[in-house]
């Protein structure tokens, strides 16, 4: 929906298909009210050259969401947004480094039938620095029927490729938590993994290439180490089948320049260890 602006360039950037991020709607004495936003999330932080201004990059902002149709819903600036360091704990902005004078952040909304675009922008900085935050939350519904891993696939595929993403393992946004509706894609596992005691696996943890490689490295290992955990504490899977490795962005199955390919590299595999066989 948005361009960024010239000479911008991205410090960080999530995307997920389904998520939970959170907003602030008011602030009275320094505290803000929160509230939590749900459906497609993109979330990006831009660093700016420091020849634009705080006011600058704001106004040009507004002035492309008000163009879409966006309506301007709560804004502030200055210490009227509080503390920048609360802003950042209570609604884990990207953007955090500036001074609080200089902060600018508005909330809009787009009204669509299929389904509202909430936008957040966020302005701060300093004399050497200048960060612009940009989310967009489209509300949409949670696809809860992407188990397409049954037993007799994943039996299959191990015999046939040696390896088989994990389809319907999904987190919680920004996160190595797993959702609930990941549960019966671990029980196949677990159940495979029991009937065949003498194989090991790793459990590899992908991502796209959005965002900075390393927090995309460390990300894709938390969740690879999730998924461990749980099939050694909840199904008592011995611990010598499995090893948890998080390669970030570095082996996509997919082109990372559109949203499918993306969505297809965000992944957990299984993939069989010839080594302990």
């Amino acid at each position: 929906m948005i361009a960024r602006l010239p000479g911008a360039y991205i410090q960080n950037y999530q995307q997920f298909d389904f998520g939970q991020t959170t907003v602030f709607t008011s602030v009275k004495n320094g505290q803000h009210k929160v509230e939590q936003l749900e459906g497609k999330i993109t979330d990006i932080n831009y660093k700016l050259p420091r020849t634009y201004s705080e006011f600058e990059v704001n106004a040009n902002y507004k002035a492309a969401l008000l163009k879409l149709g966006f309506v301007q819903g709560f804004n502030c600036q200055g210490l009227e947004c509080g503390k920048s360091r609360h802003i950042q704990k209570r609604i884990k902005t990207l953007a955090y480094i500036g001074f609080d004078e200089q902060q600018f952040y508005s909330l809009y909304t787009l009204k669509r039938p299929e389904g509202n675009v909430h936008a957040m922008t966020y302005i701060t900085g300093f004399v050497g620095g200048l960060w612009a935050e940009l989310k967009l939350v489209e509300e949409t519904s949670l696809v809860d029927d992407r188990v397409s891993i049954d037993l007799h696939g994943l039996t299959d595929k191990i015999a046939q490729t040696g390896h088989v993403a994990l389809e319907g393992l999904l987190f919680k946004f920004d996160s190595d938590e797993m959702l609930l509706e990941a549960t019966p894609v671990v029980e196949v596992v677990a159940t495979y993994l029991k009937s065949h005691p003498k194989q090991s696996f790793y459990v590899i943890g992908h991502t796209d290439d959005l965002g900075k490689q390393s927090y995309n490295q460390v990300l894709s290992n938390k969740r690879a180490k999730a998924v461990v955990k749980q099939l050694l504490s909840v199904y008592k899977v011995p611990k010598s089948q499995l090893e948890a490795k998080g390669i970030g962005e570095y082996s996509p199955v997919a082109n990372n320049s559109n949203d499918a390919g993306q969505k297809l590299n965000r992944r957990v595999e299984l993939v069989l260890r010839s080594d302990n066989i």
